[in-house]
């Protein structure tokens, strides 16, 4: 069965400011962006064991030609995927587990 995901609100605002970055350099990349994510969301959906597990009960799958990292975790009971995190590299990792 094929699983649906969720945004935490920090998920989402972080998606939103990086989109806003993109946007103010290129439309085209910052489309790219939007569609890489959601191919990154898509495969999750269909293979939620599909990234590394990371921290306890915590999943991160590289978003392609992007510099960063979705954070997640799963919860089966639900069929659901639980986006914590549009992690940036470059950011401090300890800030990245958050449930």
């Amino acid at each position: 069965m094929a699983f649906k995901y969720f945004l935490r609100p920090q998920a989402q605002d972080e998606f939103e400011e990086s989109l806003l970055w993109y946007l103010d350099r290129s439309i085209s990349t910052s489309e790219n962006f939007i569609n890489q994510l959601e191919n990154t969301f898509d495969r999750l959906c269909k293979n939620p064991f599909l990234g590394k597990c990371t921290y306890r009960n915590f999943y991160e799958i590289k978003i392609k030609k992007f510099p960063f990292n979705v954070v997640y975790f799963i919860e089966e009971a639900n069929n659901q995927i639980v986006i914590v995190s549009i992690f940036h590299d470059k950011r401090n990792p300890e800030r990245k587990f958050k449930e």
